[in-house]
């Protein structure tokens, strides 16, 4: 089962699996907030809540969070489906959006419609996605007297990874239509600015972020 009848229905104690401990896992939180932190958000919706480890060390901060899901199990302030987010967020009414690991449970067709959506209610979006391809390299802390550096060094292999997780529609270069130019192009079309690179310590995931919106509602 895929997409919003799996979404809506998991167990909390999926997302506080072994899985989730690991550390590619634990470095790939660590580089959300990294990458959110770059933009300085006041006031943040994080869509997808998953276990709450982001938004929770945002709210820790001071930040005005709110988290939206489908799933009522992960007690989001929002419960809705994601088409519906424009029905419970105002225009403005956040200076970032955050959506990490969530758009490939959904139907690639129904991709760019939910950016467009994303950029009519706030200036900024962050979002990451899974990579289907392999690659090989290194990526950690480089330590010298003097210097202490965050490094990833990968190469991409001329293969595809493995099939898709079961949960799933598609990942990053899974087929033509999903190629990260693909990608780069839909966002250009919704944001001024999109900057984009894998996580340095693990590169299944890769990070896309977006400001300026070419079409945000004015208030």
């Amino acid at each position: 089962m895929r997409g919003y009848d799996r979404e809506k229905n998991l167990d909390r104690e999926i997302y506080y699996s072994d899985h989730y401990f690991s550390y590619g896992q634990l470095w790939s939180f660590t580089e959300q907030i990294y990458h959110i932190s770059q933009f300085k958000p006041q006031r943040l919706i994080e869509v997808g809540v998953g276990n709450g480890f982001v938004s929770g060390f945002f709210k820790t901060m001071g930040i005005h969070v709110k988290t939206f899901d489908i799933n009522p199990n992960l007690f989001p302030d929002i419960v809705a489906p994601l088409h519906d987010l424009s029905d419970f967020v105002h225009s403005n009414e956040f200076d970032l959006i955050s959506c990490c690991e969530v758009l490939e449970h959904i139907p690639f067709e129904e991709f760019e419609n939910l950016i467009g959506q994303f950029s009519t209610l706030s200036e900024r979006l962050f979002l990451t996605l899974p990579v289907h391809s392999k690659y090989i390299g290194f990526g950690g802390l480089i330590r010298l007297p003097k210097f202490l550096r965050w490094v990833g060094i990968w190469l991409r292999l001329p293969m595809k990874s493995r099939q898709l997780f079961d949960s799933h529609f598609w990942e990053i270069d899974y087929d033509d239509k999903t190629s990260k130019k693909e990608i780069l192009g839909l966002l250009n079309k919704y944001y001024w600015k999109v900057e984009t690179g894998l996580f340095k310590a693990n590169p299944y995931h890769r990070y896309f972020s977006c400001s300026e919106s070419r079409n945000l509602k004015k208030s």
